[in-house]
């Protein structure tokens, strides 16, 4: 078996991951989210929570991105005008097991962010937390969108 350093694997996250997951523990603290999730377009996770594990990290990126991207999709449909339309934010309600809420949102450029909320969770505030979370971070990654 090839022990060498080249297929070992890193011991330390690299500092761009490490950067996403401190949003993402931003975001949670925030929003007192019971998980946040941070995806790209394509559907890669880029943070997560400290509580998040790898594994329905990596699913919920790929899930993620598909639904807010067919949420996209339906809302070119039937636009309100001859502007183009973009989805925002997508929340669904989740049943059983205590309840709660998903919220998919745009965060920044090529950026999503997924919230897992508890079913007392103030919709309202969060939605304004995750805007203010936004404006914040959009700039702090515009550069690396455009890379």
């Amino acid at each position: 078996m090839n022990t060498s350093p080249r297929f070992t694997a890193p011991t330390e996250q690299p500092p761009l991951q490490s950067k996403y997951n401190d949003h993402a523990q931003r975001l949670l603290e925030t929003t007192e989210a019971r998980n946040v999730v941070l995806c790209s377009g394509d559907g890669l996770r880029l943070g997560t929570d400290t509580g998040a594990g790898r594994d329905p990290s990596d699913g919920a990126s790929a899930l993620g991105a598909s639904v807010f991207g067919t949420m996209q999709a339906l809302a070119e449909l039937f636009p309100a005008s001859d502007d183009e339309q973009t989805a925002g934010q997508v929340t669904v309600e989740l049943h059983g097991g205590g309840g709660g809420y998903l919220m998919l949102a745009q965060v920044g450029p090529g950026v999503r962010a997924l919230l897992w909320l508890s079913a007392g969770a103030d919709l309202g505030k969060v939605a304004y937390d995750i805007v203010k979370f936004s404006e914040w971070f959009a700039p702090e990654v515009a550069d690396r969108a455009q890379a």
